[in-house]
Formats: structure tokens, C-alpha cells, sequence
């Protein structure tokens, strides 16, 4: 080694001096066999020591050493901020305002390759990245795979293409890291983008890692051919900031390179594998883009879908043999691919089939583990990509239906098996916007699938799309319509089995949406007997409907029997998507039974287990149950919390019905907290959009709210008005629980009316006292009528007393003669009070209830007559 002392060096220098020499001995392959480094990195020591000697190997900065044109990222981004302020300063004049150390040759090169961003938008001052002319400025660079060494035949390297402006992706394989193959991807890329993009200029950058002879192949694809820039020993990190972008080899690492079994896999799934993930990289990059601020045309952003809808992965290998042909012929790939009968375009369709095939089956399986986010991205690019494909096979097909076209009958095949994979992303997105309670949106997905199922003819598919469409309709939508589709459903001389059941579950739905709990449980108990254990999941369904009919007319012991036995089967089966349920129903079940603490941990329970599984209208559900218990002990803040925690979801999924539900339970609990204003705004807002919405239940409901709190602050003119309301719509109100709440109100309304003189005449001053009389013997005989119903029965008894209150706090004022009053009501009233007394007695004495309690007190501070 010619006497040089080697000390006081690194170590690792001292190793790159013995590399070096080896390398001049042996050669340069063998040294780098020999030392597991690349070919590459022998020869760029070999210069060093050439030049510099063994100083050269000394450990130096990279960007002095290796690459001296070499700028950082914020040096570049100071030199185009710059530029963009002053257009007219040079490089000389950049270099001396920010003092730079830079040559100008290399400041010269940073604002040539960041050209686009200089171009103003001059309205706002700012760059525009998305016009159309920038889509132009494209990264190269080859990387080695990483396949966890096991041995296999698939290619070692992946060359990739990244777009400056939006960060879509382009992707193709080499078995060797050639420029030929380079230039072969480059050739592809170049008549894909020209389909698209008419400009006069593209600029492609390559990697510092890519080498070229004087007379590469790659310069004359790319400048001599086509006449585009090649900017060579390019750096990405200049290209675009690495800190902020997203990495596409990364992205397709960790979903594809480091978790491929690649023992079955090969050159076919590595191609459509890669497409799908790359797609779902480029669909996210596109959907960024149309929902920025900036404003970007809306054909723009379709030609960056169709780009990325055709330009699969390929592998350059295959088309070295004909380098001469693509180098001859100005569109080589177009001409190889624009024929659909042609044998590289056929497998072309072969793999579209499998990358749509891939694609909602990897949507599924996010599906399945809760990954509902992830489902719904992954479905809607397979959504967009299907479609593209069916347009155009369908065209071809309608252009070349002939017996005589051997491919007629593979197309039709391809065409199908790509349908039914857009019918299972099609309802996978409607399930998505299902849990999200966007009840529109779903429905709309479902309808497209049955429409497609129809028109191909894909009868299993359509029964169980309409059978979900009836689960929609029911609660939502047009119950009778509901009714008649799921009668359909039955008749259909295809239906199996399980359809059959599922059809005959959604008419018990039916029937309990139209508060016709008997019929809808027989039709349930019956169901159970045919269910048995066959189908689990379906069993479980019913005992959970079971349960809500028994909760819902307060036969608690039969429904806590059906939960407990559909928590057995759930236990047993593993069908844990209705254990939010469940526990929701059992919240229910504690709170019937005024086991406040049990139903406030069975409300965490479910509502925790929702948002594990991103179900967004079980955790609004579960939340406004445990706002509702709130109210009832009394917890006030705590109950207004939790239901506004849940507001603004409600008014994104803009399902208005539960939205107006929510704005009324607010505003009862301001009303319990007597702050009458606030909860006289939120009335307003339900009242507004029940009566947009042209939802008659909901609006009297609203008005209901409205009234209370005008009943309790004795706007006596306020109450009349809303009174009128429900006189003009009497005939509008079918719901038998609103028509009984509205009598009660009627009651107090025409009471207070009497007592405070509004607007009376002198003839009903005279019969005012009669009238009053006449107002506490109905409601007396309605005490009557509703004896076998024991809540309805406390309401009325407490409405007698509360009225009696009024009357007696306010006679003296209003000058009503209470003694021609007394003699009538006296037995009655004293009888009355001595039955609410009783009632509240004992709905308090079975529960630790505030409401209760507070109700007696109240009758206990009555005066005696």
C-alpha cells in the first residue's frame, strides 16, 4: 500500500482506503460482491482518492463532498420567495441580497427547476400549483424492493414517477437497474400523459441515483423523440419538501412490499397488488385536490382521474427486445394498447378485473375490522375506477356483438365480475354512510345497486340490496313503501331461505315503526320458532327487537329475558357488531326500571363500543339516552353536555328528524333549569325545521315544547295562539301518545285562558266559573277512561291537582267566586289528591326518582279544602 500510514482516520475511512485498493486490484464488481456495497459507491471513493487522495475518504459533509451543488430546502424556498416578490432580480442579485454561498450557475439551476412555481396568480399574489399547464414537472427515481430476503422470481427493482404540483404516482418494475428500463417506463408515461395533457414542455428530473453513458437511451426518449427537458442527478428533497410530503414507495412498502407472501405471489399480483394501493395513493391525492381551497378545474381534476385509471404497472423487461420498435414508432404503447381484441390489451382487462376483484375485497376486510374510514376510501376508488371500466367494455361490447367475436363472451364475463365488485363498493359506501347516519346518502348508494343488479341480472344480489332498502325506508322513509317492496321481496320465486327470514323481520319493523306492537310480536315470536339456531345472527336480531317492544310498553321482565338470551347468543356465535346494541337496550331496561347508575354504565358501555367501531348514529343514540337520565336525576349540566356533544354530528349527518328530536331535548332541559329563554330558542329552531320538513308528528311535538314553556311563564296570548295551531291540525294528528298530550295541554290552555280573563266576553265572564267546572269534570272522566293505564292515569290526576293550584294562587286576583267552585270539586278534588298522592307514593317508593318525589311534595303542599 505504497508506506501510507493509516492513524489517526475513522474507521470507516480506513475501510473505504482498503475497499479502494482491493477495487484497483480485483475490479469493481468483485470488491463490491466481496463488501456488500454497491458498484456505485466503490467508484465515487475511487474518484475521491484519485483527487484528493486520503483526505477524499476523510468523513466529510455530504454536500460538499459528494454533491456540491447540493442546496437545502429552505435555502431553495428562500431563493423562489424571492423570485416570486421580484421577478426581475437575477441570480447575481438574489446571491447578494441573501448573502448566499452559493455560485450563481447553481442558483441559476434551483429557480430553472422550480420554474412552475413562479408562476403568480396576481389576483390573490399567490402560486397557483393546479393550473393546467403545471402538471409538467415529473421525479424519476429507481429503488431497490425489499422482499425480507426469501428467494423468489419477481423484479428486484421499482421505478417510480412523482408530479410535482399534486403528488401523483406512477409505478413500474425492472428485474435490473438499467437505464434502458428507465427509459422504456419513460417512453409509457410520456404517450399516457400526451392522451390528457397538450403541452409544449414536460420536465422530467431524474434521481442522482440514476446514471447515464454520454448517449443514453434515456436522453433520446425523452429529449430527441419527444422533445422534453431531462434534468439529470436531480435530488427530491429539492423537488419537493420530504418533510411535508406524502411517500408513495412508503405508502406502497407498508401496504404491500413488507407484509407480500411471496411464495404464491408473482409477476401478475405484483402488478395489480401494486396498481390497487397506488391507486388508492393517487384516488386520496386527487380528493385533496378537489377539496382545497385553491380553485382547480373540475376537468382537470377529471383528467387526473383517467390518468390514474389507465396507466398500470409494467414491466419494462418484456419490452427490451423491442427497443427499436418503440424508438421507430412515436406511439408505440398507444398503438399496443388501443385495441381491445389485441392479446397485450386482453390481459390488460384480465388484470383491471383483478385490481377492482383486490380492491373491494381489501375494502371489506377494513370493513370487518372497523376500519370504516378506510373502507369508505378504499370503496369509493374502486367506485371510480369500476365505472371507468364499464363505460368502456360496454362500448366495445355494443360495437362488437357478434357470434363470430371469440372474445365477445370473455369481455362479457370481465364486464360482469367488474359489476359485481362496483355492487359490493356500492354498498359498502351506503353501510359507511349508515353508521355515519347520512341516511340519505345511503339510500341513494343502495338504489344504485339494485339498479345495477336489475340491469345485469343479478338476482341474489337484488333481493338482498331491496331487503336492506326496506331496513332504510322503514324508520326513515315511506313505511308503506317499505311495505310494498319487502312484500316483493316474498313473492320472488328465487328468494332463499335466510332472504325469506330477513324480509319477514322487516315487516315486524313495519308494524313496530307503526306503533303496532302486538302485531309486530307475534310476528317476532313466531319468527324464533322458524329461526331456531340455524342462523344466529338473525336470532339475535329478533330477541333484540323483542326486547325493544317489551321496553317499550314497560313489560320489563320479558324484555330483560330476551336481552339476556340474545347475550347469549351473541357470546356463543361471536357476533359481536350487535353488542352496541345490546348494551343500549340494557341501558334502556335499567333506566325503565329507574336503576339510574346500571343505565348510565350500560350507556358508557355502548357508547364507548361505537366509537371503537366508528358508529356514529349508536354513539349519538347511546348519548341521548344517557342525556335523558341525566334529566331525571336531576343533573342538569351534565345532561345538556352530553347532548350537545352530539349536536354538531347530528347537523353534518343532516338527519333532521333526530336533529329535531335533539334541539327539543335541549330545550327541556334549559326548561328544567327555568331558563325559559334559551330553552324557548331551541323550540324555535325544532319548530322551523319540522315545519320545513313537513313532518306533522315532529312539529307538534315542537309546539308541544313551545306551549309548556309559555304555560309555565303564563303568556296567556302566546298559549292561545299555539292552541289555535293544534285546533286548525287536529285532524293531521294520528300518533294516539301526541293526540293524549295534546289533550292535556288543550286542558290547561282553555283553563288558564278562563282563569287570567283573555278576551272573554261578558256573557263567558258570567259562565266563566261553569266553564271552569265543566273543564275539571271531563278530565275527571277521562281519570275514568284511562284507569287501566296507570301513567296516563297519574298525568290526568296530576293535571287536576296542578289546575286546582292555579285556581286557588290566583281566584282572589282574578276575581273568580271559588266557593260557587268548591262545593262541586270539593269530594272530587280531595278524592284526587288522595290518588296522586297514592300514585306518586308508590312510583317513588320503586325507584330512587326525582321527578317522582318532587311531583308528591308538590300535591302534599296543595291546601286542604
Amino acid at each position: 500500500m505504497g508506506g501510507i500510514v493509516i492513524k489517526n482516520l475513522t474507521e470507516l475511512t480506513k475501510k473505504k482506503f482498503i475497499v479502494v485498493n482491493i477495487a484497483n486490484e480485483i475490479g469493481i464488481s468483485k470488491t463490491a460482491e466481496l463488501f456488500n456495497y454497491s458498484r456505485q459507491t466503490i467508484r465515487i471513493w475511487k474518484k475521491e482518492y484519485r483527487e484528493n487522495g486520503i483526505e477524499g475518504l476523510q468523513n466529510k459533509s455530504r454536500k460538499g463532498q459528494s454533491y456540491p451543488d447540493k442546496v437545502s430546502y429552505d435555502v431553495v424556498n428562500k431563493i423562489i420567495a424571492i423570485k416570486v416578490n421580484h421577478p426581475d432580480y437575477t441570480a447575481k442579485k438574489i446571491k447578494k441580497v441573501l448573502k448566499l454561498n452559493y455560485s450563481i450557475r447553481t442558483i441559476s439551476k434551483k429557480i430553472n427547476q422550480n420554474s412552475h412555481l413562479l408562476k403568480i396568480d396576481k389576483k390573490n399574489n399567490q402560486t397557483n400549483n393546479l393550473q393546467p399547464d403545471v402538471f409538467s414537472d415529473f421525479f424519476v427515481s429507481i429503488k431497490k424492493i425489499q422482499y425480507n430476503n426469501r428467494p423468489n422470481k419477481l423484479p428486484k427493482y421499482i421505478i417510480l414517477l412523482e408530479e410535482r404540483s399534486t403528488g401523483i404516482t406512477f409505478s413500474s418494475f425492472s428485474y435490473e437497474r438499467i437505464s434502458l428500463s428507465i427509459a422504456i417506463f419513460l417512453e409509457y408515461i410520456i404517450e399516457n400523459l400526451q392522451k390528457f395533457f397538450s403541452f409544449n414542455k414536460f420536465n422530467f428530473y431524474l434521481s442522482s441515483s440514476i446514471k447515464m453513458s454520454s448517449n443514453d437511451i434515456i436522453t433520446h426518449i425523452v429529449k430527441d423523440k419527444f422533445q422534453y427537458n431531462l434534468i439529470p442527478n436531480s435530488y427530491i428533497s429539492e423537488f419537493y419538501s420530504s418533510s411535508i410530503r406524502d411517500k408513495p414507495y412508503s405508502y406502497l412498502y407498508d401496504n404491500l412490499f413488507s407484509k407480500f407472501n411471496f411464495i404464491s405471489n408473482n409477476e401478475n399480483s405484483l402488478s395489480y397488488k401494486t396498481f390497487a394501493h397506488l391507486f388508492l395513493f393517487n384516488h386520496k391525492r386527487i380528493e385533496h385536490i378537489s377539496n382545497s381551497k385553491i380553485p382547480v378545474d373540475s376537468s382537470l381534476i377529471e383528467k387526473f382521474g383517467k390518468i390514474s385509471f389507465i396507466v398500470l404497472p409494467i414491466f419494462t423487461d418484456k419490452f427490451i427486445s423491442s427497443i427499436d420498435r418503440i424508438k421507430r414508432n412515436k406511439k408505440f404503447f398507444n398503438d399496443l394498447y388501443s385495441n381491445i381484441s389485441n392479446p397485450e390489451f386482453n390481459l390488460r382487462l384480465q388484470q383491471i378485473n383483478l385490481i377492482i376483484s383486490y380492491l373491494a375485497t381489501i375494502g371489506k376486510k377494513a370493513e370487518v375490522k372497523y376500519q370504516h374510514q378506510l373502507a369508505e376510501e378504499i370503496f369509493s376508488a374502486t367506485e371510480s375506477i369500476a365505472k371507468y371500466y364499464i363505460d368502456n367494455i360496454s362500448e366495445y361490447l355494443e360495437q362488437n356483438n357478434s357470434e363470430n367475436n371469440p372474445l365477445f363472451s370473455d369481455h362479457t364475463l370481465i364486464l360482469n365480475n367488474i359489476v359485481s365488485n362496483l355492487i359490493a363498493s356500492l354498498s359498502g359506501l351506503s353501510y359507511s354512510f349508515k353508521l355515519k347516519g347520512f341516511n340519505q346518502k345511503e339510500i341513494s348508494y343502495l338504489e344504485e345497486s339494485i339498479e345495477l343488479s336489475e340491469k345485469y341480472d343479478f338476482i341474489e344480489n337484488e333481493i338482498i340490496l331491496k331487503n336492506m332498502l326496506v331496513f332504510c325506508y322503514t324508520p326513515y322513509q315511506d313505511k308503506d313503501k317499505a311495505l310494498e317492496l319487502v312484500r316483493y321481496i316474498i313473492k320472488h320465486p328465487q328468494i332463499n331461505k335466510e332472504q325469506d327470514l330477513i324480509a319477514k323481520i322487516n315487516i315486524g319493523m313495519y308494524y313496530f315503526e307503526k306503533s303496532n306492537f302486538k302485531i309486530a310480536e307475534n310476528i317476532y315470536v313466531a319468527l324464533l320458532e322458524k329461526i331456531g339456531k340455524q342462523y344466529p345472527e338473525l336470532r339475535t336480531i329478533v330477541l333484540l327487537n323483542l326486547s325493544t317492544i317489551d321496553l317499550f310498553t314497560n313489560r320489563l321482565s320479558e324484555a330483560f329475558s330476551y336481552l339476556e338470551e340474545a347475550k347469549e347468543c351473541i357470546k356463543a356465535n361471536n357476533i359481536l357488531k350487535y353488542g352496541i346494541n345490546l348494551n343500549d337496550n340494557f341501558g334502556l331496561y335499567y333506566a325503565k326500571n329507574q336503576m339510574s347508575e346500571k343505565a348510565i354504565e350500560y350507556f358508557k358501555k355502548a357508547i364507548k363500543l361505537s366509537k371503537k367501531r366508528g358508529n356514529v348514529v349508536f354513539i349519538n343514540r347511546s348519548t341521548r339516552n344517557l342525556g335523558n337520565i341525566y334529566n331525571i336525576l336531576g343533573k342538569y349540566d351534565k345532561a345538556i353536555i352530553s347532548f350537545k356533544s352530539i349536536l354538531l354530528s347530528i347537523q353534518e349527518s343532516q338527519e333532521y328528524k333526530g336533529l329535531i328530536t335533539l334541539l327539543l331535548y335541549i330545550s327541556g332541559t334549559y326548561f328544567n333549569l327555568k331558563k325559559y329563554k334559551i330553552s324557548e330558542n331551541y323550540a324555535e329552531k325544532a319548530i322551523f325545521l319540522s315545519n320545513v320538513l313537513k313532518n306533522d308528528l315532529l312539529y307538534f311535538c315542537s309546539l308541544i315544547y313551545m306551549i309548556n314553556i309559555h304555560i309555565e311563564q303564563l303568556d296567556i296570548k302566546k298559549i292561545v295562539a299555539i292552541l289555535q295551531i293544534f285546533i286548525n291540525m287536529k285532524d293531521k294528528i294520528k300518533n294516539s301518545s301526541t293526540k293524549f298530550i295534546i289533550k292535556i295541554i288543550t286542558y290547561k290552555s282553555e283553563f288558564l285562558k278562563l282563569l287570567f280573563n283573555h278576551k272573554l266576553t261578558k256573557k263567558e265572564i258570567l259562565l266563566r266559573e261553569e266553564k271552569i267546572i265543566d273543564i275539571f269534570n271531563e278530565i275527571d272522566s277521562d281519570i275514568e277512561y284511562y284507569k287501566d293505564n296507570n301513567d296516563q292515569k297519574a298525568e290526568l290526576t296530576f293535571l287536576y291537582c296542578k289546575l286546582y293550584k292555579y285556581l286557588y294562587d290566583h281566584s282572589k286576583k282574578q276575581k273568580i267566586k271559588i266557593e260557587m267552585i268548591e262545593g262541586i270539586i270539593k269530594d272530587s278534588y280531595i278524592l284526587h289528591k288522595k290518588n296522586a298522592t297514592e300514585i306518586y307514593t308508590t312510583l317513588s317508593s320503586q325507584a330512587e326518582d326525582v321527578l317522582y318525589k318532587k311531583r308528591l311534595k308538590e300535591i302534599e303542599q296543595f291546601p286542604e279544602l
